[in-house]
């Protein structure tokens, strides 16, 4: 006989599954650049343990893990395409020169210096 503060295998899934979706989510904001790796990864092993619990039967952790995994990886898809989309254009002879100036304006405004981010930006 188990007692009542004890969970079985499927609940202990279902409750990763929800904290790997949601640590897939903050990685992609905060944890900039390989935040977004970190976020595949995280929302597959959520979905992956989503599904394992849900064998058996429906418990609502699993079912909030699952969506908080496929959420995770279709915003870290969304921000990747997106980061490849700005640096393809910071590239492009046109319109990089015209992304630069803006951002230049942007950091009058707010009184800083090209020189405080002097390689903040490297991979």
């Amino acid at each position: 006989m188990k007692n009542r503060g004890e969970m079985t295998l499927n609940q202990q899934l279902g409750r990763y599954s929800l904290m790997l979706g949601i640590a897939g989510m903050v990685c992609t904001f905060f944890v900039f650049p390989r935040g977004i790796y970190y976020g595949f990864v995280l929302g597959s092993s959520a979905v992956t343990c989503a599904i394992l619990a849900k064998r058996e039967r429906k418990i609502r952790f699993s079912t909030s893990g699952l969506v908080m995994g496929i959420l995770s990886i279709i915003v870290n898809t969304m921000v990747f395409f997106s980061f490849c989309s700005f640096f393809e254009s910071i590239r492009d002879p046109e319109t990089g020169p015209q992304i630069t100036k803006l951002m230049l304006r942007l950091m009058e405004q707010y009184g800083m210096t090209p020189e405080q981010f002097t390689g903040t930006f490297s991979f």
